[in-house]
């Protein structure tokens, strides 16, 4: 399974266990800035994505929202035609 599709498998796990109703599923994919609108609908967000850390892969990290809003999109590679999730978030952040 690559990188890119960890997300998503985890999505469809989520999908077939009885949650509770108050819970949506939502894939984002590579949505990015599109994804604010639907995330400003909730008062918690659990993400769930596999990131570079440096850590062995497969080790589970949890970072709350100000750790995640410190991440440098510049250390990312971020450019104006590759607005990722923590730019979108933070962008979001500011913008509401």
């Amino acid at each position: 399974m690559a990188n890119d599709e960890f997300g998503s498998a985890i999505a469809k796990m989520l999908s077939r266990m009885n949650l509770p109703t108050s819970v949506e599923i939502l894939e984002g994919g590579t949505e990015g800035i599109r994804l604010l609108d639907k995330i400003l609908e909730f008062d918690k967000v659990i993400i769930i994505d596999a990131i570079r850390t440096g850590r062995p892969p497969g080790e589970i990290i949890i970072l709350d929202g100000k750790q995640i809003l410190s991440k440098s999109p510049e250390k990312q590679g971020i450019n104006i035609h590759d607005i990722n999730l923590i730019l979108a978030l933070r962008l979001g952040y500011e913008l509401f």
